[in-house]
């Protein structure tokens, strides 16, 4: 399963501690597993949008069903790209998204490829903040200037014991506030860094790859394991 294949159902149960007194690092990823229906408000249906991290492509094969003809999503998961080239197979609206196997940090598109791109949860899953930045950089590059860019990622969740300390604790391992080791609840290994954001630190992540934020709201997922995470969304234009 591609780790940024988590979340988007709205509602659930508080995050959970593991292992006794030990804050469990909770995977907490909003993903494409449902299409958000204001997301059809931002994404013009002539224009050619891809979702970046995309997973098994359920946002992607959604636009499909609503109209969307130039779709395509890119995951580093080759699992997942399989999956989802499987289920585009059993879709009866034409034409079918395109499902590549690639790195987000590094895309092989040319310049101005696309009129619209997604990212739901992509950069929650990267640990280094030089690795988010270039991921910001390149959904810039790939979109024509005005392109919409619509991005959902996880909030800083201060308020709640369990996630405040895998904050302290990550901190104190990474040097990053807001990073920390995303833990699988069955083995106990470490897949990935996960990485929540400040207001301040999601604006700036956008405004500095060259975005301009024409809507910003708070929302509330729910991760594939039920629990509850508070996130953000915005939606921002290629403004350079």
């Amino acid at each position: 399963m591609s780790t940024a294949t988590a979340v988007l159902e709205r509602a659930g149960t508080l995050p959970e501690v593991l292992h006794g007194a030990k804050p469990a690092a909770i995977e907490a990823v909003p993903d494409g597993l449902r299409l958000p229906p204001e997301l059809l408000d931002f994404l013009p249906q002539h224009t050619a949008v891809v979702d970046l991290g995309c997973g098994t492509g359920q946002t992607c094969l959604d636009l499909v069903r609503n109209g969307y003809f130039a779709v395509t999503g890119v995951d580093r998961d080759r699992a997942a790209i399989e999956r989802a080239r499987l289920a585009a197979e059993r879709l009866e609206a034409r034409p079918l998204p395109r499902f590549l196997i690639g790195d987000v940090i590094c895309l092989t598109f040319p310049d101005h490829s696309f009129g619209a791109a997604i990212m739901r949860g992509i950069l929650t899953t990267l640990g280094e903040a030089g690795d988010r930045v270039r991921v910001a950089c390149e959904a810039h590059r790939i979109l024509k200037p005005g392109g919409r860019l619509y991005v959902a990622e996880i909030a800083q969740m201060w308020h709640d014991p369990c996630y405040r300390q895998c904050y302290l604790d990550g901190w104190r391992e990474t040097g990053e506030m807001g990073t920390f080791p995303s833990c699988d609840h069955e083995t106990g290994a470490v897949p990935y860094y996960a990485h929540h954001y400040s207001e301040r630190e999601f604006v700036e992540l956008l405004a500095g790859a060259g975005f301009d934020i024409v809507r910003f709201r708070y929302e509330v997922f729910t991760t594939h394991a039920g629990r509850q995470a508070n996130g953000m969304t915005a939606v921002a234009i290629n403004g350079k």
